[in-house]
């Protein structure tokens, strides 16, 4: 049976959404860095669906970035951080791993 949780997880193809600066980067970092790791771009725009530009951000011009991440099983991508308004949609995967988050303030 389908079970909803909130845990990290590295096991397993992800849906990644994120609001990008235009300067920010991308999840092609981690499909660079890790072998196997395929990264599917899916929307990619500055405009939102009826053609109003993003505004109201403190520099540059907002970026919309949609991903289809997919991590094979037993990769681990490495550590990193995103400088960037993220979140993430877990289709599959592997429950029980610690949870492991790192906040600058």
């Amino acid at each position: 049976m389908y079970e909803k949780t909130w845990r990290p997880v590295f096991f397993m193809p992800i849906f990644v959404a994120g609001i990008l600066l235009a300067e920010g980067g991308t999840a092609s970092d981690v499909q660079a860095a890790v072998p196997g790791v395929t990264v599917t771009p899916l929307a990619h725009t500055t405009h939102s669906w009826d053609g109003g530009q993003y505004t109201h951000y403190p520099q540059g011009v907002p970026l919309v970035d949609v991903q289809r991440v997919y991590i094979p099983a037993h990769t681990v991508p490495p550590w990193h951080t995103h400088a960037v308004v993220n979140a993430v949609y877990l289709l599959s995967g592997v429950e029980g791993l610690p949870l492991r988050t790192l906040v600058k303030n």
